[in-house]
């Protein structure tokens, strides 16, 4: 990322990023006295806010001070510890600096400098750890790694600033395009082997039929049923075939042709492991009166062919990536509406209320508009058309009105609602089944290419799901899983392997570490989410960057109804683009910076595909513009902002 775009990104994020006021016991925070008032109060500007405060000790108007926090007590005290008498005089800083054991160079005062300037709290212990990695690391970036710890709150501890300088150190692109030279690292068929495959494609790539069977048998060696259960719901098996007839079917796939030689394990280089032969010996009925190819002449074997491809896809494609509770409100607004619709009796107004509550929740969640995304031509038309009557032949039934339409119509728009959003329930996968689907979509693939913008999104989706950044989360809410990402199939490499490749692995774990460390900021009110991606999922020449902040729900999660998001890529022919997106009640306001002269002119006709594309989403563009001057001006106004904060009682 070159300066001008840096700064460009990091500026946008300040003007909408407030940091919390972190005031921890024992934290040390510069702070200047803004004004003094009757009564030994006194206004004092600390850690990016302004505090009223309490006096208990002479201060003096427009006088710098080193505060530490005692939050023993109530009010909270800020003990002054030093008093920073002018520019260029570090003898009170050092003093203390002195005292605590804490050695004073060019480096560390240089460090404590920065610290104090960014009113960024720290405790004495923190600073001596600093010190002490500042000391021993070899990292070009090591003070501005430092600085990033402190920012964020994070640990100040030697794995962490390893990790975090590898993420200024390298890029995933680089790292995954090294990870796959020289041959495969990791088997075929398994979660790491697909997500590297997918971002780096290897010049002889297997078939979609062939790579299919691998993963099956891998399943079946582990009797596993997911698959099974998912192409169910894909309609690629029938409802009426069991377990076991699927099993023998991929066991037979296993064996190949008549001649009895594995199509697997040509595909592959490896023998057929001894137990799988056994399996084969028990579950089909071979023998020397009934050979191999007499079992294989018995019927069709084919467990899953290139046809299926689009019947995958169609299942991913179907999914409306709603929160489980949405999900949960949709089924009760279906059966609430199918009580109201086919009860004998009419529907008690404590029905019709709960109804109308859940389809308001619904609406305003754009989930009716998710669903209506899935849907084309006369169907979508349609569907749109009933949501906005249903609530108006509701109300009447509520006031006992006459209905503007006949009750026979009504009835019948409303099973017709009913039956559409059934539908869309019934394609929506378990949880636990998302991954396992975004495998096998990436696996179609081989046999159908997704369109641009859909192999875009799945890219993105499935490098969440499968690159391991939640592994230590499953395993802290005890979730049993066989199920190995990459990050786990890393630090196997790394102990299994030498040389470059380990090396390459090695970075690369420390990369997700890094992610995971800063990837959420949670405060009291709101979230802040980084992302970064592989630039080769979106045909960039460096990492993407996401940045995404909101408020908090009811849940304490992200609130896709108001947030914030900033997008940068360095794309092939657009060069370094930044994109900020102001997301206002899921009206979208779009801003992109870009020094190309034709981009006005290529946006404006790309305007209503855009439009399109966020009504299909369950949103509306409010706006597009255009900036090609990188908005320094935009940020440097924004950042001269100051909130003041009222109400906060300190004692100093």
């Amino acid at each position: 990322m070159s300066s001008i775009m840096d700064n460009l990104f990091q500026s946008i994020q300040k003007i909408h990023k407030q940091a919390p006021l972190s005031l921890n016991n024992g934290k040390v925070i510069n702070g200047r006295v803004i004004d003094l008032l009757p009564g030994n109060r006194a206004v004092v500007d600390i850690g990016r806010k302004q505090i009223n405060a309490r006096l208990e000790t002479s201060l003096t108007k427009g006088g710098r001070y080193l505060f530490q926090v005692d939050a023993r007590t109530t009010p909270v005290r800020l003990k002054v510890v030093s008093e920073q008498t002018g520019a260029g005089k570090d003898t009170p800083l050092q003093t203390w600096m002195n005292e605590r054991g804490i050695k004073t160079n060019r480096q560390t005062m240089a460090l404590i400098k920065t610290l104090l300037n960014k009113q960024i709290p720290f405790t004495p212990q923190e600073l001596r750890q600093a010190v002490t990695i500042l000391q021993n690391g070899k990292s070009g970036p090591a003070m501005s790694v430092i600085e990033d710890m402190f920012e964020k709150q994070l640990p100040i501890r030697t794995p962490v600033f390893q990790a975090l300088a590898a993420g200024k150190q390298h890029q995933l692109s680089e790292l995954f395009r090294a990870l796959g030279e020289g041959g495969a690292p990791f088997s075929p068929g398994s979660r790491a082997s697909l997500l590297v495959n997918s971002i780096t494609p290897p010049a002889a790539d297997a078939s979609f039929e062939k790579a299919a069977q691998v993963k099956l048998l891998q399943e079946v060696q582990s009797n596993s049923r997911q698959s099974f259960q998912l192409f169910k719901q894909a309609g690629i098996l029938p409802e009426t075939e069991t377990y076991a007839q699927f099993k023998k079917k991929v066991l037979l796939s296993v064996m190949g042709g008549p001649d009895g030689k594995s199509t697997i394990a040509s595909g592959t280089g490896k023998q057929i492991p001894r137990h799988i032969v056994s399996d084969m010996n028990r579950l089909l009925p071979i023998s020397g009166k009934n050979s191999l190819s007499a079992v294989h002449a018995s019927g069709n074997h084919e467990v899953v062919s290139g046809k299926n491809a689009g019947k995958i896809q169609e299942l991913f494609n179907g999914q409306l990536h709603v929160s489980s509770k949405q999900f949960q409100q949709m089924k009760g607004w279906k059966e609430q509406l199918n009580k109201i619709v086919h009860s004998e009796e009419p529907p008690s107004r404590a029905l019709l209320e709960a109804f109308v509550t859940n389809h308001r929740k619904l609406e305003t969640a754009g989930v009716f508009q998710k669903v209506t995304g899935k849907l084309s031509g006369e169907e979508e038309s349609s569907f749109r058309r009933i949501i906005q009557q249903i609530p108006g032949e509701v109300a009447n039934l509520l006031e006992k009105r006459p209905g503007s339409v006949s009750e026979q119509y009504r009835s019948s728009v409303m099973n017709e609602a009913i039956r559409t959003v059934e539908r869309s329930a019934s394609r929506q996968v378990p949880p636990h089944f998302a991954k396992l689907l975004s495998e096998w979509t990436i696996l179609s693939q081989k046999e159908l290419p997704l369109p641009l913008q859909e192999r875009i999104l799945l890219q993105m989706k499935a490098f969440q799901q499968l690159s391991g950044m939640d592994d230590e989360a499953t395993l802290n809410q005890s979730r049993n899983t066989s199920d190995i990402s990459l990050k786990s199939s890393l630090v196997r490499l790394i102990t299994e392997s030498g040389g470059q490749r380990a090396e390459t692995a090695r970075n690369l774990l420390q990369m997700f570490n890094s992610m995971q460390l800063t990837s959420l900021q949670d405060s009291a009110l709101s979230l802040q989410l980084t992302l970064q991606f592989p630039g080769q999922l979106l045909g960039a020449r460096e990492d993407a960057h996401v940045l995404l902040e909101s408020e908090k729900t009811e849940t304490g999660a992200i609130s896709p109804d108001n947030c914030h998001i900033l997008f940068y890529l360095d794309l092939q022919s657009l060069n370094e683009t930044v994109i900020d997106m102001q997301v206002q009640n899921r009206k979208v306001y779009v801003t992109v910076y870009n020094g190309e002269e034709a981009l006005p002119r290529i946006a404006e006709e790309l305007k209503n595909d855009l439009r399109e594309g966020m009504d299909k989403a369950g949103y509306s563009l409010g706006d597009l513009q255009i900036k090609q001057d990188r908005g320094q001006n935009d940020a440097a106004e924004s950042n001269s902002f100051h909130k003041k904060e009222k109400g906060v009682d300190f004692r100093i």
